[in-house]
């Protein structure tokens, strides 16, 4: 059982991780794109859906977001809704970098952290192999 909490725990954190690194890496490529555009004069992009990036959003930008990930970021994120949804409203930071700095922190404390801390409570099994040294009856 120890090792199946285990498992879980280590997926879940893992699901946290991968989403924010997903999100971190399209959140600095834009931003790379953004300060481009800038430098060449060009007038910068109207970014309307920031909520998009937010972690567990409404249902109507979650549509938005389905249309713009693919399947298999979407099913990440999907996970990491999931997980991250009682931390939703302590998550309440202007900035989306906060949101989901704030939503990864909780969520590999509480999930890896406690989810392995758990793990160590349930008993271990006894090996039965006795010592080398000792007469076997």
């Amino acid at each position: 059982m120890a090792s199946l909490v285990r498992l879980a725990a280590v997926v879940a954190a893992g699901f946290v991780s991968v989403s924010f690194v997903l999100f971190a890496a399209v959140e600095l490529r834009d931003s790379s794109e953004g300060q481009i555009q800038k430098i060449n004069g060009a007038p910068a992009p109207k970014n309307l859906e920031t909520d998009v990036q937010r972690p567990n959003p409404l249902p109507a930008v979650e549509r938005v977001r389905e249309h713009n990930h693919s399947s298999l970021r979407e099913n990440i994120d999907d996970v990491n809704d999931v997980l991250v949804s009682p931390f939703t409203s302590f998550t309440d930071f202007e900035s989306v970098w906060g949101d989901r700095l704030l939503a990864l922190v909780l969520g590999l404390l509480l999930y890896g952290g406690g989810g392995l801390l758990l793990a160590n409570f349930f008993p271990k099994h006894e090996n039965q192999a006795g010592d080398w040294r000792e007469a076997t009856s």
